[in-house]
């Protein structure tokens, strides 16, 4: 092969079709939504949960740990097209085989 070809093909290209690139796209996408939904739902369960306590330090124990659940509901996805974005920052074509972000 010269060295021609070789700059051409591209870095990274030789992971696009094999069975890695489809288990990344199977699993990493699952992986991103169940904790996105996830977290959604422990939020909306502690949020219920935080009227029951009478306990003032109980009840901001509840709303704290809600916001922090209601936090990762947000910035999973978002870390997600970071990362993604900061595969195709590097140049190599495993960004246009490769996506790890559910439902976009």
């Amino acid at each position: 092969m010269s060295t021609t070809a070789a700059a051409q093909e591209g870095v990274g290209s030789g992971i696009c079709g094999t069975p890695l690139a489809e288990t990344i796209n199977q699993a990493a996408p699952l992986v991103v939504g169940t904790l996105m939904i996830g977290a959604a739902i422990l939020s909306y369960i502690l949020h219920t949960a935080a009227a029951f306590p009478k306990d003032p330090q109980s009840v901001q124990t509840f709303k704290n740990w809600r916001n922090r659940a209601g936090m990762s509901a947000v910035t999973t996805p978002l870390f997600a097209v970071v990362i993604e974005m900061f595969i195709g920052f590097t140049g190599t074509s495993t960004a246009e085989c490769v996506s790890i972000v559910p439902f976009f």
